[in-house]
This record gives C-alpha cells, structure tokens and sequence, in this order.
C-alpha cells in the first residue's frame, strides 16, 4: 500500500522552495493517514501536480492542504482560472505560463486509472481548489 500523509509530506518538502520567497502561509491538515492499493510514484504525480500548481499560481495568501479518509484538498490564494479555461486545463500540452502543460492531463489520466476524482473550482482574482476524492 501507499502512505497518502508520508507522500503529501515529502511532496510539500520537495516543492515548498516555490514559495520560500514569497508571502504564502503553506498550511498542512492531515485528519487521517489512509493507505491506498495504488503505486505511490503515480500517487507523487497527481499530488505533486496539484501542490506545484498552487505554489506557483500563489503570489501571497496561503496554500491550504488537507489530507482525511475521502481524499486531499489544495485550497491557494492564488490568481485564479477563468471558468472558460476550467476544462482546458486538463487538456494536454495546456499551459497558461508557457510551461510544459502536460501535468493535468497526465494526473486526469492516473485518476481514471484508479477511479479517483478531481474537482476543481475558481474563482478568478481569488483562488483555486482542487479536491481529490480516492473513492468517486
């Protein structure tokens, strides 16, 4: 099995340089430590992904994660995405800073994979979250 709390720890450590330099508060909520029947390298992907996507999307405010029994949230105080662009982010090749862009599609791809499901909602100028649930 995969430790969800010990993946989203280690991901937080590897990508928390995004925002050292910035005003963005990094909150961490772990409720329950869930073990999944799931290969923990493409777990570290979607995670990855999603913590990497607030961090850099957030220029001050907070990021919020919290880990329970159903899932993660990523909560930011970000910039935002405009509601004609939610379903454009998990196409592929997809990017609204000239980054690579092939993250969410590729995180969509491992959440079929395993029956997961990713919601996301934004408002623009004030954030973004996405919700992860292990058992759609």
């Amino acid at each position: 099995g995969c430790d969800v709390a010990a993946v989203l720890r280690e991901v937080i450590e590897t990508q928390r340089s995004i925002v050292e330099r910035k005003q963005v508060e990094v909150l961490i909520d772990i409720q329950a430590t869930p073990e999944l029947p799931v290969d923990c390298a493409l777990l570290r992907i979607v995670v990855g992904n999603l913590i990497r996507n607030a961090f850099a999307y957030t220029r001050e405010g907070s990021v919020s994660i919290t880990l329970d029994r159903s899932g993660i949230r990523v909560s930011d105080t970000g910039v935002g995405i405009a509601d004609n662009r939610l379903d454009d982010i998990f196409k592929p090749f997809y990017s609204d800073q000239g980054g690579e862009g092939i993250g969410l599609s590729l995180v969509r791809r491992i959440c079929l994979r395993y029956g997961w499901r990713l919601d996301v909602s934004s408002e623009l100028g004030a954030g973004t979250c996405f919700s992860l649930l292990f058992d759609a």
